[in-house]
């Protein structure tokens, strides 16, 4: 568990990367690419979120200029690659 209002491994999983495909740091300034599957194994849904680390380790949402800290299974943008899975950018 981590975070505020952390759910059980039963309810949710929560992945974190910090990493590129390279292993390069993650870093605000770079353009990435995430690739999705068609078939996202979820019984309920599946959001992407954003955090910046506080220098005491606490994750707070990054402030970012459109003011918009996830994406999900919802977020009515998002549009389906031909084989069912997205690309996010």
């Amino acid at each position: 568990l981590s975070g505020l209002a952390a759910l059980s491994r039963q309810e949710a999983i929560y992945v974190a990367s910090h990493a590129d495909g390279e292993g390069q740091p993650l870093y605000g300034a770079r353009r990435y690419r995430l690739v999705l599957p068609p078939d996202i194994p979820t019984d309920a849904f599946w959001s992407l979120s954003i955090y910046r680390i506080e220098p005491d380790g606490r994750l707070f949402f990054f402030d970012s200029p459109i003011r918009r800290f996830s994406i999900g299974d919802a977020t009515p943008q998002l549009r389906r690659r031909a084989d069912g899975g997205m690309t996010i950018l």
